[in-house]
């Protein structure tokens, strides 16, 4: 094999790796759109419903006895009330630090780039209220209240 052909075919099977790879990433994408819904739809259950599924996982994996079922039942309350309980804690630190990094970074920002922060903070929001979370992200260019 000459040296032109090896470059060609070396360049051909990255070509064919790229377009796998775009193909891919667009039939994920798709993907994810179609069955985001119901993905945050389980995630974002109430506990109630969270114990249920999980109780019945465990009853039929398990295969429990209706004695051992009624004694795991509380305990799979309180774990999935903790889970939810560290789940809000969890979304309420990580928006209090983008919160406050937003307001470090914004003096350093020219009066464009802090319109751009302001927009892509909105489009945050819309976002994280369509996976329904709840309570506005404060404005990044005013200093919080004290």
């Amino acid at each position: 094999m000459n040296r032109r052909l090896k470059w060609t075919l070396a360049f051909a099977f990255v070509l064919v790796f790229a377009a796998g790879a775009m193909t891919g990433s667009f039939v994920g994408a798709r993907y994810m759109k179609k069955h985001r819904k119901k993905h945050i739809m389980v995630m974002s259950a109430h506990h109630g419903a969270a114990a249920e599924r999980m109780r019945k996982h465990l009853r039929e994996e398990l295969e429990l006895t209706p004695e051992q079922a009624e004694k795991v039942g509380p305990i799979i309350e309180a774990a999935t009330a903790s889970l939810q309980t560290i789940r809000r804690e969890t979304a309420s630190r990580v928006r209090d630090t983008m919160e406050e990094a937003g307001h470090e970074m914004s003096p350093h920002l020219t009066p464009e780039q802090q319109a751009k922060l302001q927009q892509l903070r909105e489009q945050h929001q819309q976002h994280l209220r369509m996976r329904r979370f709840r309570g506005p992200l404060r404005d990044h260019a005013q200093p919080p209240d004290s």
